[in-house]
Order: C-alpha cells, then structure tokens, then sequence
C-alpha cells in the first residue's frame, strides 16, 4: 500500500512490506516481509496502526507526543537469509498532506486510500543486516569432506643413485579457509605445527613423522618434510615454519575467493584458498630404519577484521 487512509480498528492489523534484499558478494536476492506500525499518541490513547494509516486532531493540547514509526523484521522471515554474509535493502517512506488535495481514491478504504494526496516529503533508509555462522568456521578439506584427512607423503624409491637408494615424495592438499561470515574477514592467520617433539638437527623450518615403535629421539625413527601453501591474495607459494603464524591481508576481496558448498552447507559459501603441498626432500634409504612413519600435522586457522 502506498496510499495514506484514515482510522481503522486500533491496534490496526500489521501491514507487511515486501522488501527484496542483495547479498553483497554474490548478488543473489531474497524478498523479505518488514513490518511497519504508526504510533500516535493524543486524547490520553495510544494508537497503533499499519505505516499507511493516519489519523489524529487540530486541536494540538490534545496531542501527548510526537508520533513516530517502527519497522521490524520476524525472526521466520529472517531465517531466509541462509547465506552468511552482508544483506543490504532500501526503505523508502513518503509523507503526504492531509486534505490538500483531491484524495484520488477513499480515505475510508484500506485497500485505496488517496493516491491524490501530496507527497512533501520523503525518507529512506539503507537496511543492513550481517548473517554469521560462527560455529561454522572450519578448514575445508575437498578430498576429506566427511572424515579426517589421511594423507599419504608418497614417498617413492630411487633406487642406483651416487651413495645408495635415495626415497623422496610429494603431496598436493587442497584447502580452503571458511570464516563463518561468507569470507567477509580482512586478515587470516593460520599456523601449521607437528607434534612438538624435539628434534635434533632438523631444519627450523621443517615437520616430522616418526617410526610407529620407534625412538622418540633417534633421527633414524625419523622423518622431515615441508610444508609449503599458495597466498591467496599473490599467488605466491609460502614456505611454511613449523610453529609460526602465516598473516595474510585483503583476504575478504571477492576475486581471490572460491565458492563451495561446505559439507552440510545447503547454501554456497566463499571460503579462502590456501592449497598445501607437502614436500620431502631427499634421503639417502640406508639413514633410516624401515617401518611405518606416522605423525600429526595440526592446521590452526583465526579469521579476523581487526
């Protein structure tokens, strides 16, 4: 309805608005039911009508305050907005003059009011509503989407090389880093670390996995590897030190973004991509005992507008 009318029952029945609001990353629309009440206030009563409906009386002692309008949205019409994120939509309202022109309609009828009144005002407001899901921050591993992730070093023998067998691998992992906020996060800081132990003459950079049985301390019951991740926001490949933190900025920008359905999503979500490749360099066969390697590689990733 855009057309003023006069009294109706009070409370009158809410009047519902449809409002189409724009998810700002990826366009979609979802038209919502806002709600608007005229409240006013003279002859010692409180009315409550639609935004739509006016009344009152020129005689201004009469009058108990200013009247006023509130919009609201119902928590069943808000849960449409599955998709985390910034929603924006626009509310316009126009302020017409009593009895100044012809009504162009019925003043007494809810469904025409007077059309013909004058507009002498307008006003609008930019609504903006942040959908979040912070329970659902995670690290989303394609290969692994319902169980955690066994990844293999496939290592592989190079048998007849100077000094004896030589085994070396590598290994790809493709990652991507939702914030619980459709990625609206600036920063992202994320640190990879083992299973702390110490180990002696290994590169500072480097992880380990250790014979299952084996020593703790002996480098021979022990194997290093890399770890290197694609920066989303250059591209660049990153040598990962074990146990440091990776700070990565401009990480909410929409081109560097990849858009998935996270396992039980039902919505699309954009989540950062950060692909891992593990690397191990290679080592002479007869350095270590034979048997099965096994280790822990923890990934802690923190989203962050700050």
């Amino acid at each position: 309805m855009t057309a003023p009318a006069w009294f109706t029952a009070n409370p009158g029945t809410p009047y519902a608005i449809n409002l189409r609001f724009t998810h700002a990353l990826t366009s979609k629309t979802v038209d919502l039911k806002v709600y608007g009440d005229h409240y006013m206030f003279f002859n010692n009563k409180v009315f409550t009508y639609p935004s739509f409906i006016t009344g009152g009386t020129e005689i201004v002692a009469n009058w108990t305050r200013e009247p006023y309008f509130d919009f609201y949205i119902v928590k069943s019409e808000l849960e449409k907005l599955a998709l985390p994120g910034i929603w924006t939509a626009t509310l316009k309202q126009n302020l017409r003059e009593w009895d100044t022109a012809n009504c162009g309609g019925n003043f007494n009828d809810v469904n025409t009011g007077c059309p013909g009144y004058r507009a002498i005002a307008s006003w609008q407001a930019t609504m903006r509503i942040e959908v979040v899901d912070p329970g659902n921050q995670q690290i989303y591993l394609p290969a692994f989407p319902h169980s955690t992730p066994i990844v293999n070093l496939n290592l592989t023998n190079f048998p007849g090389r100077p000094g004896g067998s030589e085994i070396q691998g590598e290994n790809t992992l493709d990652m991507c880093l939702y914030d619980g906020k459709n990625s609206t996060s600036t920063r992202t800081y994320l640190r990879f670390e083992d299973d702390g132990l110490p180990s002696m003459d290994r590169a500072e950079e480097a992880f380990s996995i250790r014979r299952r049985g084996g020593s703790q301390t002996d480098a021979r019951d022990r194997l290093d590897y890399q770890v290197f991740v694609t920066n989303p926001v250059t591209g660049a490949t990153e040598t990962v030190a074990n146990g440091k933190t990776l700070v990565w900025q401009g990480t909410n920008d929409p081109q560097h973004l990849r858009q998935v359905v996270l396992p039980g999503g039902r919505e699309s979500v954009l989540c950062v991509p950060a692909p891992i490749v593990l690397k191990t360099p290679a080592f002479a066969a007869s350095s270590k005992n034979a048997g099965d390697y096994t280790g822990t590689l923890r990934i802690i990733y923190t989203p962050s507008t700050l």
